[in-house]
Order: C-alpha cells, then structure tokens, then sequence
C-alpha cells in the first residue's frame, strides 16, 4: 500500500513534465540576429494576420525556404501555404513554437513579419526583433 501510494505521487509530480511542450525557438535583437547569422540572402514579406490565423490551430509551425519558395506546415504535416502545396519530399523544415511566434508579431505593429532565408538558418523578423534558435525537421520532425 505504501509503495502505491508513492508511485502515485511519484507519477503526479511528473506527469507535467511527460505533458509538457518543447519551445522551439528565441527572440533576439535584429542587429543581434545579423551578427550572429549574416545579412540575409533573400526574404519573404508574410501578413502578421495569417500567420496568426495559423497559429490558432498549431502547436508549432514548421517553415521551408528555397530558392526563394516558402512552405509552411503544422505538426500533422498539412500543407498550410502555398495553398494546395506539393513537397518534393526533401525539404528541410525549421521549427517554431507557435507560443513564440506569437511574441514576435505582437512585439511589432507591423504589416509583415519577413521570413527569411541567411547563409545557415531561416530567421523570421518583425521590426527590430528577430526569431532563430528553432528545430531542424529533419531530425526533430515528431512533435504531436
């Protein structure tokens, strides 16, 4: 009876660690963000507004950026943009925590927030703030 009682408690006071969500990704300072990754190459102007719209059903938003061509997906891997998009199957994806991408929009009134694509890293930026530090997907592609 003792043990059970501890392996209960036990198992409550992790259970919010086994339930607990990763967060992909950090704000920096743009000028920061240049220094650390480059200037970018090229850059994307996406609405605040339907990245917002994409957030209400997403965990995490999973962004591909090449040859100036962008993808975005959510966790269960539904083509969110292009609209009726079709992956090649080799794109590699940056993750984001939606939670996070939403600090960025509304750190800036904004009319777009830039994706953009530097030397190793895709960065979204919103004024003076710049988002990094994400997941590649490949590897870290599992997050339902």
């Amino acid at each position: 009876m003792k043990k059970t009682i501890i392996l209960a408690a036990l198992f409550i006071s992790l259970s919010p660690l086994a339930f607990s969500q990763v967060t992909a990704g950090k704000i920096i300072d743009s000028a920061e963000a240049e220094n650390l990754f480059g200037k970018a190459e090229y850059g994307i102007q996406f609405a605040p507004a339907l990245l917002k719209d994409y957030l209400q059903s997403s965990s995490y938003l999973f962004f591909s950026l090449n040859s100036k061509i962008l993808f975005i997906s959510n966790e269960r891997k539904e083509i969110l943009y292009p609209l009726h998009g079709v992956l090649k199957g080799d794109e590699v994806f940056h993750v984001y925590s939606s939670e996070v991408i939403n600090e960025l929009i509304n750190k800036n009134s904004g009319s777009s927030v830039i994706i953009e694509k530097r030397k190793n890293v895709l960065t979204l930026t919103n004024g003076n703030f710049t988002l990094e530090f994400g997941y590649l997907c490949p590897p870290y592609c599992n997050y339902e």
